[in-house]
């Protein structure tokens, strides 16, 4: 985490994302106490695909996905 807070950045939740599809366990990240729900679980108004990641200090980021080609 970072050194000015308690709080996951949004770069953080990037590597540890990236660092998930690479094929690393989830206690090699900074993930590890996380829970998800899609948009739609969670009441979001959007026609766009997704989820939310929540930590386990509050923090709530958001991952969109769109299909490129």
């Amino acid at each position: 985490m970072n050194e000015h807070d308690n709080r996951l950045t949004e770069e953080e939740v990037i590597d540890g994302l990236q660092a998930l599809l690479c094929g690393e366990d989830i206690e090699d990240t900074l993930l590890g106490d996380c829970w998800t729900r899609t948009f739609a679980e969670g009441g979001y108004l959007t026609y766009d695909n997704g989820f939310t990641i929540h930590t386990a200090d509050g923090s709530v980021f958001q991952i969109t996905v769109k299909q490129e080609r």
